[in-house]
C-alpha cells in the first residue's frame, strides 16, 4: 500500500461554466511513496464537475457515495440544520 501520501489542494473560480453551472478549478499537488519505496509527485489542474463526471464514468459506486455525501452536507448548510442546533 502506498505510504506518505500527501494531497495539497488549492482552488479558484475562473468564470468557467458547464451548461450554465459554474465550475471550479482545482490545483492538485500530490506526493506519495509507492510499494517499492519510490517517491512520486504529480501536479494537475482539474475542474470539479469534470472530476465528478470522470468518477461517475469510471467508478460509479464511489461516485454515488461521494455525491450523496456532498448532497447531505449541502442540505445541512442550505436548511441551516447545524446553525439551528448551535453547532
Amino acid at each position: 500500500m502506498p505510504k506518505n501520501v500527501n494531497v495539497f489542494i488549492n482552488s479558484e473560480g475562473d468564470s468557467t461554466t458547464r451548461n450554465n453551472v459554474p465550475d471550479w478549478l482545482i490545483h492538485f499537488d500530490i506526493r506519495w511513496t509507492d510499494n517499492e519505496g519510490q517517491p512520486h509527485q504529480r501536479a494537475e489542474d482539474e475542474y470539479f464537475l469534470l472530476l465528478l463526471n470522470w468518477l461517475r464514468t469510471n467508478h460509479p459506486t464511489q461516485a454515488k457515495e461521494v455525491m450523496e455525501n456532498l448532497a447531505f452536507r449541502i442540505a445541512r448548510v442550505k436548511y441551516g440544520i447545524d446553525a439551528k442546533m448551535g453547532i
